[in-house]
């Protein structure tokens, strides 16, 4: 969210702290930490001097954003606190909670900051199982969205869950919180049933209504008024945001088209679309190198799965166009196979020289897979899910076995050189990490680390060291010939997505949420270096066999290729969404690519942006990925 002069941004989500970014630059003004887990909501006061935040325990705390240093905890104990917002004249905190487990009434109680007390509570939705609540930018209003069965009128009970969507209609509820009054019910089954996401107006006059099938609506808040806006906004998605700009005439709408990320500017009069910024690249998700070092495979999120071959220097875009985006992906020892695993539960064989599709798995059980290897030899492959640990033939592509995990949902997997030993990672209550006998099939290993969830695995090449990264953004080195004794090497600031050893094992590369690579020396577990770049979460990380580059593949839609020794980024690798075109660009200026790749680039001097042709002459290098490596 903006603070009151916009000058500022204030981030917070799934992690135990905010953070603030100042506009213009760019950088990280401050962290408030020790916010008490996972931050639900938070507001600035008027002046933009204070901050309160209340989190998924429940804690409701003010903050000072000049030291970014916590002021005070509200005492009070809820069971759950939804949102929170200042009020006008910045006394008082308006906080939305539910009192205990089970209830379906909720409350919006008054925190006095200068009494530090909550003065008082008041009750408000009393059959309450909602999807989403909000107060208003003044504190005046409480907007809460809830499912009814159609055929039923609107004052009829609500249900919190019933999956026939084609039986069902969003229903729209809005509460005076001063005196808990319900002022609107709104709600209809000729308006499309589902409600994703719901925005106030500056002013708190008016409500925007983010409904399914591609539409959005204004509800005046005296009235009660639903006027449908704009319809068929192929954007919207069950993820996407929307926003009132400030001048209350515009919206501003996020999500996907065609797979791409967009955002899109509407005139709220007249229900036009005005302007629309669109991305070319699509985030990374897994990569995979052939043994041989000569090429690497990366999906992304437009279904395609792209190609670099690193030795004749040249990049193909669309290498396969799988029909359901690809999650994971991983090469056979000899790189002529590749196996992935798609968002529609597929598990498919690829010839990578050939590029087709050689077979598809077929699962009998409806749990999507989310990890996959191949065994040794490339005989077998080892695929997990939320329950099961399975092994397939793959000349067959039958499956062979099926182990069931106990408390684990699996989410990665890897191994062991020598094909013997599975490491698994995932979410558990009691150990998040263990080790599985291929050849007995049977768990011979467990670790709990006071860890809820491992998101990333590896193993050395000798393998007799193992590695692995969670949640708390730490990452931890065990010795298999010791493996009780496990060595912190260091931590991330938030969760690590992705772990790599360098070839000759003695260097451990992790990748985060926090959009840092950082190098690790195994012998003395000493942070080397940290990598900088990354504009959002780094997902994938491969060594090269140099011994001297590796390469990370982020959300941000670049695969970037470092220098480990000499602590720089040299390359950055685009492939563009339409599956044909890629660009390669050294921090030079210097520049490689398809012709219609390359048009898409330009120079930006401070405000100005130039054409690429004022500069193709003096930039343009072919081979550039190859001269790079060799160091030309």
């Amino acid at each position: 969210m903006f603070s009151p002069n916009s000058m500022q941004i204030l981030s917070y989500g799934f992690k135990d702290e905010m953070e603030l970014w100042d506009v213009m630059t760019r950088e990280k003004v401050r962290s408030f930490k020790g916010t008490y887990l996972v931050i639900r909501a938070a507001s600035f006061s008027s002046d933009g001097k204070l901050i309160v935040s209340c989190s998924l325990n429940s804690k409701v705390r003010l903050w000072d954003v000049e030291t970014g240093k916590g002021i005070k905890t509200l005492a009070n104990h809820f069971h759950e606190t939804l949102d929170v917002k200042f009020t006008n004249d910045d006394k008082s905190v308006a906080i939305v909670t539910r009192s205990n487990p089970k209830g379906k009434v909720l409350n919006v109680a008054w925190w006095n900051i200068n009494m530090d007390s909550v003065e008082r509570s008041v009750p408000t939705d009393t059959n309450n199982t909602s999807l989403i609540t909000y107060l208003s930018h003044d504190a005046k209003y409480l907007v809460t969205t809830q499912w009814i069965k159609k055929g039923l009128s609107i004052e009829s009970e609500v249900i919190s869950e019933f999956s026939d969507t084609t039986n069902r209609f969003g229903l729209i509820k809005i509460y005076d919180t001063t005196t808990g009054g319900l002022l609107h019910l709104i709600g209809s089954s000729n308006i499309p049933h589902d409600i994703f996401n719901v925005a106030f107006a500056l002013d708190s006059k008016s409500l925007l209504v983010n409904r399914s099938l591609g539409s959005i609506s204004i509800v005046n808040i005296e009235t009660g008024k639903e006027t449908l806006v704009v319809e068929g906004i192929h954007t919207i998605s069950q993820g996407s945001s929307l926003a009132y700009n400030r001048d209350g005439k515009t919206m501003l709408v996020a999500g996907l088209w065609h797979s791409r990320s967009v955002i899109k500017l509407f005139d709220l009069t007249t229900g036009r679309e005005t302007h629309t910024l669109a991305g070319y690249s699509q985030g990374i998700q897994t990569l995979a190198l052939s043994p041989d070092g000569y090429k690497i495979l990366a999906s992304n999120h437009v279904k395609d799965i792209a190609c670099l071959y690193l030795k004749g220097g040249f990049y193909v875009s669309s290498f396969v166009k799988d029909t359901s985006y690809t999650n994971y992906i991983t090469i056979s020892e000899n790189g002529t196979l590749a196996v992935t695993v798609s968002g529609d539960k597929k598990i498919k064989l690829w010839d990578t020289d050939k590029r087709q599709l050689l077979r598809t798995f077929e699962n009998d059980i409806f749990l999507p897979t989310t990890c996959i290897t191949f065994g040794k030899n490339v005989k077998y492959l080892y695929s997990g899910n939320r329950q099961y640990l399975m092994a397939w033939d793959v000349s067959s592509g039958k499956k062979i076995n099926q182990f069931l995990i106990k408390d684990l949902f699996l989410e990665t997997i890897a191994l062991s050189p020598d094909g013997q030993t599975l490491l698994l990672g995932g979410v558990s209550r009691s150990a998040p990490l263990r080790l599985w006998n291929v050849k007995k099939g049977v768990e011979v290993k467990k670790f709990s680390d006071n860890l809820n969830q491992v998101c990333t695995v590896a193993y050395s090449p000798s393998g007799k060291i193992i590695v692995s990264g969670g949640t708390d953004g730490l990452v931890r080195l065990r010795h298999l010939d010791n493996p009780e004794l496990v060595e912190i090497l260091g931590k991330h600031e938030r969760e690590v997505n992705a772990l790599a050893f360098s070839i000759d094992g003695n260097f451990v590369l992790s990748g985060s949420w926090d959009r840092t690579v950082k190098v690790w020396e195994v012998k003395s577990g000493k942070l080397m270096n940290t990598f900088r770049g990354h504009q959002a979460s780094v997902s994938a990380l491969v060594s090269l066999p140099d011994n001297k580059h590796f390469i990370s593949g982020s959300l941000d839609g670049t695969l970037r290729i470092w220098n480990k020794n000499a602590d720089k980024e040299i390359l950055m690798l685009i492939s563009f969404t339409d599956g044909q075109n890629w660009v390669a660009i050294a921090p030079d200026g210097r520049f490689d690519g398809t012709k219609d790749g390359i048009e898409k680039l330009y120079f930006v001097q401070g405000l100005t942006k130039m054409p690429i042709s004022l500069f193709f002459e003096k930039r343009y290098t072919p081979n550039l990925i190859s001269k790079t490596l060799n160091g030309e």
